[in-house]
This record gives C-alpha cells, sequence and structure tokens, in this order.
C-alpha cells in the first residue's frame, strides 16, 4: 500500500536548517544584535502575518477534508487529482466568483514525497519565512502561531500569523480573505495593547494580494472596465508592509510554465496547461504587453498577451491538440472538441479580460499615505530570464534576453519599473529597497534579508497613526 505524504506545519528545526549540532548559527548572531534593547525591540514589534507566494498554501476539499495540494501519493489517478485542482471555467459566472469546494489550509512549510525507497523533499517553499520566523523567536519579541498564553501576554511578545490563501483565484477576490484575518489580528492587539495597526510580511505572488489589499481593500476588479477608487482602505490596519521578490509588473516565465505546463518535482504529476488555465491567478502574473517581455521575433513588437485570438491561432497553453484528452477530463459532459474549444474560449478571453484590468488598476502610479511603510527586498544578482521570442508562423518561443534578478523575478519588474519605458513612473513607492544575491525562494532565508528585516520589523520608527478618514469594511 502507498503511504501518504507527511506534511509537517510548523517550523524546521534550527539544527535541520543551519546545519550539525555545535555549529556556529548566523540565525542566532542576527538575533543576539536584538537582545540587549529587548524591552524597546518589543514596544516597537507588531503582530506580523506572513503571505506566502503560489503553491504556499495547503487546498483541502471543504466537502470531506482530503488535501487536494499539499498531501502526495506515490501512486494514484492523477487524473482525478488534476481534475479536483481545476477551477470551474468562466462560463456561467463572473472570473471573481470562479470558486470550488476547495478552500485553503494553513501555510505550506514543506511536503514530503513518502515512497517505499524512502522519503523524498517534493516541494521546498522554503520556508516560507522559517528562518525570519525563527529569528523573531529567538529575540523574545514573538511567540509561534499557537494561542497566545499568558506568559507570551506578560512577556509582551506579539504572534506571528501564517495567511493561507486559494492561490488559483483571482488575486483581488482573495484579498476579502485577508482582510478577514487581518481585522481579527487588529482587534486582538488593540484589545490587548491599545494598538490596532500590524505589520505584514508577504512573498512572491503574495506580494500583489498585500499590494491589492492595501490599495483597495476587499473592493473587487470592476466587472465594467473602469478603475476601482483607490481607497488605501487597507492602511486602516496595516503600519508596515515588507514586499519580497515582488513580481509587480508580471513575468515572461509565467506565460512558459503556462504554455508547457508545471512540474514540482518529477515523481509528481505534470500540471497541465489546461489545469493552469482555469486559475484566474495565473493570468494576473503575466507580463504587461506594454513592457515588452514578450515580443515577435520578426520585428520586436509586443504580442498581445490579452488577445484570446492570439493564444488559439499560436495553439499556445490548452488550446495545443495534445491538451484535448485534459480538457475531456475537465469537461466529461462536453462531447466534441469544438465544443470544447468554444467554452475554452470564452473562459480564457474572460480570464484574460479579467487580468487587463487587474493590471491596469495594480500598475497606476499611487504613492501610499504617509500612515504606512511599504520596504521592498529585491534580488538582482542572478541572470533571470526577462524576454521571450515568438515564432509568428509556429507559435514556438524562445528566452532571447536575461536580465539581473533573482531567477525568477527581474530587478526591474520587482521595482515596479517598466524595462522598455525608463520613463514611465514605477508603479510602486517603496520607502526603502533592500538588495539581495540570494534566489527566489531562498531569499526569504537569506542572512542579509534576515538582518535588515529584523530591523525593519523590531527597531524602525513607526509611521504616523491615520485619521480616521477611511470608512471600516464589512
Amino acid at each position: 500500500m502507498h503511504k501518504a505524504t507527511t506534511i509537517r506545519y510548523g517550523f524546521i528545526a534550527l539544527a535541520l536548517a543551519m546545519g550539525c549540532a555545535g555549529r556556529s548559527s548566523p540565525l542566532a548572531k542576527i538575533a543576539d544584535v536584538y537582545q540587549p534593547d529587548l524591552e524597546r525591540a518589543r514596544a516597537r514589534a507588531s503582530t506580523i502575518v506572513f503571505v506566502p507566494g503560489i503553491m504556499g498554501s495547503e487546498l483541502h476539499d471543504s466537502r470531506d477534508g482530503h488535501v487536494v495540494w499539499g498531501t502526495f501519493w506515490s501512486g494514484g489517478a492523477w487524473e482525478d487529482t488534476l481534475r479536483d485542482l481545476a477551477l470551474p471555467f468562466a462560463v456561467d459566472r463572473p472570473v471573481s466568483q470562479l470558486r470550488d469546494s476547495l478552500v485553503p489550509g494553513g501555510e505550506l512549510l514543506v511536503v514530503d514525497l513518502a515512497l517505499p525507497s524512502g522519503p523524498i523533499h517534493a516541494r521546498a517553499y522554503p520556508g516560507s519565512f522559517e528562518g525570519l520566523v525563527k529569528s523573531l523567536l529567538e529575540t523574545g519579541t514573538h511567540h509561534a502561531p499557537e494561542a497566545l498564553s499568558i506568559e507570551d501576554a506578560m512577556a509582551g511578545r506579539d504572534p506571528i500569523i501564517g495567511f493561507g490563501y486559494d492561490w488559483r483565484r483571482d488575486i483581488a477576490s482573495e484579498a476579502r480573505r485577508l482582510h478577514e484575518v487581518v481585522v481579527a489580528a487588529s482587534e486582538e492587539r488593540r484589545l490587548r495593547t491599545g494598538n490596532s495597526r500590524i505589520d505584514i510580511v508577504a512573498h512572491s505572488m503574495g506580494t500583489q494580494v498585500v499590494r491589492w489589499y492595501l490599495q483597495y481593500g476587499t473592493a473587487p476588479v470592476p466587472a465594467d472596465g473602469s478603475l476601482p477608487e483607490l481607497t488605501w482602505a487597507g492602511v486602516r490596519y496595516v503600519e508596515r508592509v515588507l514586499l519580497v521578490a515582488a513580481p509587480n509588473l508580471g513575468e515572461a516565465r509565467a506565460l512558459e510554465v503556462m504554455l508547457h505546463g508545471a512540474q514540482e518535482h518529477p515523481l509528481l504529476p505534470k500540471y497541465p496547461p489546461a489545469v493552469l488555465a482555469t486559475f484566474p491567478a495565473a493570468f494576473q502574473i503575466l507580463p504587461r504587453p506594454r513592457d515588452h517581455r514578450v515580443i515577435w521575433a520578426d520585428n520586436g513588437e509586443p504580442v498581445d498577451l490579452y488577445d484570446v485570438a492570439v493564444w488559439e491561432s499560436l495553439k499556445w497553453g490548452p488550446f495545443a491538440d495534445d491538451q484535448d484528452e485534459a480538457l475531456r477530463a475537465l469537461l466529461p459532459e462536453v462531447e466534441t472538441r469544438t465544443e470544447r474549444l468554444a467554452l475554452l474560449r470564452k473562459h480564457m478571453a474572460a480570464c484574460l479580460e479579467h487580468a487587463r484590468r487587474f493590471h491596469e488598476a495594480l500598475d497606476r502610479p499611487a504613492p501610499p499615505p504617509p500612515e504606512v511603510r511599504i520596504h521592498s527586498f529585491v534580488g538582482d544578482r542572478h541572470p533571470t530570464p526577462a524576454v521571450l521570442h515568438v515564432n509568428r508562423r509556429n507559435g514556438k518561443v524562445k528566452w532571447a534576453r536575461a536580465e539581473p534578478g533573482d531567477g525568477t523575478a527581474t530587478r526591474t519588474s520587482a521595482l515596479g519599473q517598466s524595462r522598455f519605458d525608463r520613463q514611465e513612473p514605477p508603479t510602486i513607492t517603496s520607502h526603502s529597497v533592500h538588495f539581495s544575491g540570494a534566489e527566489h525562494l531562498p531569499i526569504v532565508g537569506d542572512p542579509s534579508f534576515l538582518n535588515q528585516a529584523l530591523y525593519l520589523l523590531l527597531e524602525e520608527p513607526d509611521p504616523p497613526a491615520p485619521e480616521l478618514t477611511v470608512s471600516s469594511e464589512d
């Protein structure tokens, strides 16, 4: 009998992260910096909500509790797994309302694939912040994300909250889930300390959930093509935000994954383009056509990624002939390929248009109000695939250029700066920018990141309290 995978929730032991016992620990040394002035650090510290990136949250089926993303078997019916993971097509409901019976669980820290021959580390979403969390625990300013104990309260330690969200769904829609967590954390802190504002640390796709929440609160992407009102509603509850490896202008690598599918480990199933195309969030991290990251090979002009006709004519992603088997599995009641393609065309057109409106809203230059501090952490020392050439005749894509970045997110995208038009204002205004030599996932455990993050979370002076002009949200 195949054994289910083991999912470890909680924080990876420091010995595993740093090596054998007895060796000097960089994390401990960083934490020691803040020990001499512990009382001031505690006074400045706040409740922290951690927001992981794509695939960084467990998904389980609310009907029977079985885990669809986060637990893997060394065998089984992959077709059932893929069908479970796919969202419905946008045929009879708006993109923002696409949902199924899956609900997010906690932040996914580590997943092991259990095989008869021994365990295999199937996905390292390292730890999502495990190094930073460990350092905060060692400083004595925070406690682990269990219930607040009397000892923690008496010692003035603030809680750490791991936020899980559905990384398949429309990013703006998931901001409502974030709002619920933030409001609960804010009220708990207000009752305990008199200060109702909290901090957020976000990575990769999670930064886009946070950015939408800060600027628009729980407002949806308008269906009429207009821009939502820029309210900065989230600032009512949040005073400090750390954005780590943010794909602020999207990445061409997202298109490559949508064209060829995603596979986290050779022993795990490959998630085909037909499944990925059901995820509205996947379209929302595509690069903007105006940034010239996906261009025609013959003339250098940008490919209009928002046009479903381009995808269909080039047989991209789910429109490829070899995706019909997956489409049949997702649409078992549809008899012919012609009917399946018609439904796919309608769904893709809706998702692409929704992504365009989401990009327009998030890309408007909008300096944040003085009550919030936004700090960006940007990788800039790894060659990062940046520009794709597209063959107009056969639709094949080829990497044409790399740029500095973290191996996944380019430097310019993380800074919100157009690589094509340097006269355009950045799409995000940060109060500080910190450059890192680490790669996209390891950056959250990099010693230089930990040092800077601890300073910002424990020692940076707090911004002024907001004037209560933003109305509370439901």
